[in-house]
């Protein structure tokens, strides 16, 4: 009777449903990273990645799974993750490691994003909302279900027809007791994700526009040209650039804190900083994010040397770019209305008395070009100044060929931002 008992409970006399399928990828997912030893695993294949990234339509997972690589000390390697991703190459392999733990967060947890130096929760893609309460259960059945049925033939977790699987086990259950009974003793690893989903629904009104940002780049095609902006974007714009609406809309996808930034400190940024300043800030439009990055701990291989006659005037300039703050201090407009008389009055009162190349640097400036510009301005552009007997108007060469290593263009583009900022 105890034997009867056994194998009824392990067979299941339910319904599968059609929409189950992209859970029990979610339960591969999860059963790969409890049984993974190593970087590889047999569990979870590029098929089951290639299928998830496509329901879920994530098309910027790189980003994420470069950080899941850069944390555990790996260097992440684009060539390897499309065979990861791409069922169709040729030298297709299993997800590794990192690969897995980067869909289980970005799917199931939820992720931490930065946006202007600020750290942002973005809630997990999968929540269940369309289960019910009924069918979380029943999925989580199958799913354990399928889990006894596959060990019972010795393979990798599949999915089951109900019918052959229930004469499987039923042919097999009491030969393969100690085997099976943990499984049926265990739920399935998805079942703690359905069963802490808070079943009422959340209408938020109001989402701070720095998580909008790192919500729609995790959606966002992944630019295979390294410079964030490029010559044909600054001609495109010049197209639109006297049309004010067209203006409007490119500050109203700022973050609150870019346009709280810009409003605070624009006219000062304009007028009491030097020509050379806004010359690099547009030049550093036209880089990678990654040389961004290293140019705001760039130091040069020379030392820096001014003369005493000039020291008075070198602390004066320092002093007023560090009392530039960095645009990460603000926060966010207390309502919608707020943020939308701040693109009016940047439009109105600063946008018509600047040049186009200024007006393309407004639109799109951001915490981290900020930053790089005053590193590289203190190391290179105060020193080329002052270091000769008198001052020295010229915008350094220095300067030119390290942007250069980033963009090859930048000479090009720096005939632009030649022409005065002002109409």
């Amino acid at each position: 009777m105890l034997d009867n008992f056994l194998i009824n409970t392990m067979l299941y006399k339910r319904k599968k449903k059609s929409n189950w399928s992209k859970y029990f990828l979610l339960e591969k997912l999860l059963s790969a990273n409890e049984n993974s030893v190593s970087n590889n695993t047999g569990d979870f294949t590029c098929d089951d990645a290639a299928e998830l990234i496509r329901i879920y339509n994530i098309n910027n997972l790189y980003t994420a799974y470069s950080s899941e690589c850069f944390y555990n000390n790996e260097e992440p390697n684009r060539a390897n993750y499309n065979k990861m991703i791409h069922p169709l190459n040729k030298s297709r392999r299993n997800p590794n490691i990192r690969l897995i733990k980067t869909l289980i967060d970005v799917i199931l947890i939820g992720t931490l994003s930065k946006d202007n130096g600020s750290y942002f929760s973005i809630d997990p893609l999968e929540k269940f909302e369309a289960l019910s309460n009924e069918e979380r259960f029943d999925l989580c059945s199958y799913i354990r279900f399928c889990k006894i049925v596959s060990a019972i033939c010795n393979i990798a977790l599949k999915e089951w027809d109900i019918e052959k699987g229930n004469e499987l086990i039923r042919k097999n259950a009491l030969e393969m007791r100690k085997k099976l009974i943990p499984i049926l003793r265990n739920t399935s690893l998805i079942f703690e994700y359905c069963i802490n989903i808070n079943s009422l629904n959340e209408n938020i009104a109001f989402e701070d526009d720095a998580q909008k940002s790192a919500i729609e780049d995790l959606y966002a095609p992944l630019p295979w040209e390294l410079p964030q902006h490029s010559l044909q974007d600054y001609n495109n714009f010049i197209e639109k650039s006297s049309d004010t609406s067209y203006i409007e809309q490119l500050l109203l996808q700022l973050p609150d804190s870019v346009l709280l930034w810009i409003k605070a400190y624009s006219r000062d940024l304009l007028f009491n900083q030097e020509k050379f300043f806004l010359q690099l800030l547009f030049l550093l439009l036209f880089v990678s994010k990654d040389d961004l990055n290293k140019y705001v701990h760039f130091i040069p291989d020379y030392t820096l040397s001014i003369p005493k006659i000039h020291a008075n005037n070198y602390y004066k300039n320092v002093q007023k770019l560090y009392q530039l703050p960095s645009i990460d201090f603000f926060y966010c407009f207390s309502n919608q209305q707020d943020r939308i008389d701040t693109v009016t009055y940047i439009t109105t009162s600063l946008i018509p008395d600047i040049s186009t190349w200024l007006k393309f640097l407004i639109c799109n400036i951001t915490d981290v070009q900020l930053e790089a510009a005053k590193n590289l301005y203190f190391m290179i552009f105060i020193r080329h100044k002052f270091r000769l007997k008198q001052e020295d108007s010229s915008f350094p060469a220095d300067a030119l060929s390290l942007l250069a290593k980033a963009n090859p263009e930048i000479d090009d583009i720096y005939r632009i931002c030649k022409r005065s900022p002002f109409l």
